[in-house]
């Protein structure tokens, strides 16, 4: 017997199922005595004389033991080839022959040797499988297997046929390509199916019956490519064994190997997509031509593109952007004679294909955005298409649209992409805005929507600075959002107090004078009073609020809330809610600190910031830079209100 030693780490099977690490050591077998000492202070970790324990294999460098007081141990070995020759003397001492099971030859798999089948296959171990793996595929097993489970259906005795449930199962487990790729295969893939239906631990299944009855492949394109075809139905096919069989007993490493191999049938289908000029062409004619079933076909490229690895995935679109599909898709939106639950189906889609190149590559998306709204400056596609995403019932939409806009409006506001940032601001969030003005019923059916458009809003108060300025003051938008405070909706409180947290947090000191002369916390204080001494979110929302105001320490906030609401507060546990702010406040006028009372708030100030020009279209005068002209809808009130505005005729009430 060889003394070698070989270095490994241990695991113990608790009693609730999960492996412990117990350290590493090195393990040898001596006198037919195992024993694992630590390699840090040489403890003892393990050790017994081997006797009629229960071994098995895992991988190539994995060995587990199973005792009759059910202790179960597993051994992972640095170097396979110590496993491999631990795993061969285990046997040896046992009276096994570890040679045994190399390139056994299977019995044909009809009713009679279907036990003796399963035993042989489930006595293979990881380091045989591949020889075996050979045989089986070479000799038809999986052919013969399938033709015999047909003939054993027709008799209908169940207990045969969860002997071919297992055998099936069992050749899943081996996880290889090439026994996978036989069960997928045309000749073999519904027996295959067939007998899923017969796993005894589950008590009724229709899997054959459902993918025959209700799967329909449908060639829009009439491809002919018969290796394209091929791995579009693998991988639908493994698709679905995936949904079916995934939590129903199989192996962990199974199930990963099941994955791994469905991203790689993902990979080739849109590799040869990307390769083949005849298919992308007759997908150009059909969407031009706006055929639905084209549309689902592109639609289910654009899901498989999504888990495709980026390098591929990036290649796709960039051949979509150079086949000019988008431009197809703009032409399709608006002009179609689909029914209403087609054009739900397309406009998921297309939100789904923007947000998928957005996040490889934004530059395309902005750059396409951009070109679209020179061609139609009156009703630009993005506008109109926000606007569907927008309003829609569906919170898969929203959830897309939400996503899409974060990520459209993400980044500094540099020169270089000013003009999109206006289009975004005077377009898309004008209109989203004014869903804050709508009947509080009509504001209570639509929460969903709402949420996302202060989402939406807070990601512009978070990424951009002069331009949501302007944006939140001359549209009053902070005052018509705490006006919803009024709607008896607490989540929709709780979205309000976010985004009111959210603008906080920016401390920009004109949002913050606008915040005071609007007296906006006037509603927050009333909530809070009204929700009582409930600790419940909109209670903890209010507070963290509130601490965001004493970390930012502003001290106009501070001296307003304080001197404004808190001392207003008659119940004594909820004023003790604002214990620390008092104290900021108490620390700020010991130190001399007070807020400033001269400054007015006034375009030129606003527009101080270098790298912002033009902002929402308010164009400085060149004769005069301190005169801003505003651009027709962009304010509320009249035109004559707005210049007194900004001229600073009405500057009582931004005054501090």
């Amino acid at each position: 017997m060889n003394d070698k030693t070989w270095r490994v780490k241990l695991y113990e099977l608790s009693s609730e199922g999960q492996w412990e690490d117990l350290g590493i050591g090195e393990a040898k077998i001596s006198d037919n005595f195992f024993e694992i000492f630590s390699e840090d202070d040489n403890t003892f970790l393990l050790g017994y004389q081997v006797g009629d324990e229960v071994y098995s294999r895992q991988d190539d460098s994995i060995i587990t033991i199973s005792y009759n007081n059910h202790c179960t141990y597993a051994v992972s070995f640095q170097d396979p080839v110590g496993a491999q020759i631990t795993w061969e003397n285990f046997l040896s001492i046992q009276g096994r022959d570890p040679n045994i099971q190399k390139i056994q030859a299977l019995p044909q798999p009809n009713e009679e040797n279907l036990t003796e089948v399963i035993e042989i296959l489930s006595d293979l171990n990881a380091s045989n499988r591949a020889n075996n793996t050979q045989a089986i595929i070479n000799d038809g097993f999986i052919r013969k297997l399938s033709q015999e489970f047909q003939l054993s259906k027709s008799k209908e005795n169940k207990e045969i046929l969860e002997k071919f449930f297992l055998v099936y199962k069992i050749l899943l487990q081996f996880s290889d390509n090439s026994i996978l790729e036989d069960l997928l295969s045309d000749e073999n893939f519904f027996s295959f199916i067939g007998a899923m239906d017969y796993d005894p631990s589950v008590k009724c299944t229709q899997y054959l019956q459902m993918f025959k009855n209700d799967v329909k492949f449908i060639n829009p394109l009439n491809i002919t490519d018969k290796d394209f075809l091929a791995k579009i139905h693998a991988a639908f096919r493994l698709g679905f064994l995936k949904e079916s069989q995934s939590s129903r007993g199989l192996e962990e490493s199974t199930v990963y190997f099941l994955s791994s191999y469905q991203i790689y049938e993902f990979n080739e289908i849109i590799s040869c997509f990307i390769d083949s000029g005849n298919i992308r062409a007759s997908l150009i004619l059909k969407l031009k031509a706006k055929d639905f079933n084209s549309v689902l076909f592109f639609y289910e490229l654009i899901n498989i593109a999504k888990s495709a690895n980026i390098a591929i995935r990036s290649k796709f679109y960039d051949t979509i952007v150079a086949d000019d599909i988008l431009e197809i898709i703009e032409e399709n939106w608006s002009k179609n004679e689909w029914t209403e639950e087609q054009k739900i189906k397309f406009r998921g889609m297309v939100a789904e294909f923007f947000l998928g190149i957005m996040q490889i590559s934004p530059f395309i998306m902005k750059q396409f955005f951009y070109e679209s709204c020179k061609k139609s400056p009156d009703i630009p596609f993005l506008a109109d298409f926000c606007k569907e995403m927008i309003n829609s019932p569906e919170i898969s939409s929203l959830q897309l649209i939400g996503e899409f806009l974060r990520n459209l409006l993400d980044g500094d506001e540099d020169q270089s992409s000013n003009s999109l940032y206006e289009i975004l601001y005077d377009t898309v969030l004008y209109e989203f805005i004014k869903k804050f003005s709508a009947d509080a019923n009509i504001i209570t059916s639509s929460r969903d929507n709402i949420f996302e458009i202060l989402s939406i809003l807070s990601q512009c108060v978070q990424s951009h600075s002069c331009r949501i300025r302007y944006f939140l003051i001359f549209h009053e938008v902070i005052q018509k959002v705490v006006s919803l405070l009024e709607i008896p909706d607490n989540p929709l409180k709780i979205a309000i107090l976010r985004f009111f947290r959210t603008v906080i947090e920016k401390n920009d000191q004109f949002i913050n004078r606008f915040i005071i002369s609007r007296n906006c916390f006037a509603k927050i204080f009333q909530v809070f009073i009204d929700n009582g001494e409930k600790e419940n979110m909109v209670f903890h929302s209010i507070l963290a609020l509130f601490e965001s105001i004493r970390k930012t320490n502003s001290p106009s906030l501070i001296e307003h809330v304080i001197t404004k609401h808190v001392e207003n507060i008659e119940n004594v546990k909820l004023k003790s809610c604002f214990e620390d702010l008092i104290n900021a406040f108490d620390k700020q006028k010991s130190q001399g600190i007070s807020s400033p009372n001269s400054l007015k708030l006034n375009p030129t100030e606003l527009a101080s910031d270098e790298s912002f020009s033009s902002p929402l279209g308010f164009e400085s005068d060149e004769e005069n830079e301190k005169e801003f002209k505003p651009m027709k809808r962009k304010c509320e009130g009249s035109e004559d209100e707005i210049q007194k505005r900004f001229k600073g005729e009405i500057s009582e009430e931004f005054m501090i």
